[in-house]
């Protein structure tokens, strides 16, 4: 079973008040590691608890939804009918734009430890060098093996980048002087 994030990107104004500017940011892809860094969501296992791999230290637990949240809709629950926006029904949480590039240039020309289970083929490649593009958590076929590699922490957090840049043009687009990183946020949440 898959693990989807919500999402919204706000921005602080002078009033101190939060206005959500952007919906769904950076289309919302489904990246484990990059949930895990969030909220410590899906942090080094799978579906059923397969060992992913060696796990991330997450920017923080769920802190829940935050004080006041609004959408442009008072709900948070999607309805078709009224065009709702779901925020998921568990780990809800915010960072801001500022403990996002904290985080990532913490893991600048650092390595991430893959465990999965990749094919007799893949795994002559992986002794030559090359990195396997796919592979899979478990499998009972005969023809595959568990084992570790490397890989670029900031290659396995590329979407936590593309969210950095898109709440950076909310930054930019703004009317307001005077905002800061911390007046930026991504508001989210998972489903299962």
């Amino acid at each position: 079973m898959g693990c989807d994030i919500h999402t919204v990107g706000q921005i602080r104004g002078r009033d101190g008040k939060w206005e959500t500017k952007r919906e769904n940011i950076a289309d919302e892809w489904r990246t484990y590691d990059s949930f895990a860094v969030l909220a410590n969501v899906r942090n080094g296992s799978g579906f059923a608890g397969c060992d992913t791999g060696e796990g991330w230290k997450p920017i923080a637990e769920p802190r829940g939804l935050p004080e006041g949240f609004k959408m442009k809709y008072e709900d948070h629950i999607y309805d078709y009918d009224e065009k709702k926006k779901w925020m998921g029904d568990h780990s809800h949480s915010w960072v801001t734009l500022k403990e996002l590039k904290d985080k990532i240039k913490t893991y600048k020309n650092k390595l991430y430890e893959i465990h999965g289970m990749i094919s007799l083929e893949q795994y002559k490649q992986l002794q030559s060098g090359k990195i396997p593009d796919n592979w899979c958590e478990y499998t009972n076929a005969k023809d595959y093996v568990r084992t570790t590699w490397k890989v670029s922490c900031l290659k396995r957090l590329k979407w936590l980048t593309l969210v950095v840049k898109e709440l950076e043009l909310i930054l930019e687009c703004s009317y307001e002087d005077n905002i800061k990183d911390e007046d930026v946020r991504m508001v989210f949440g998972f489903d299962s």
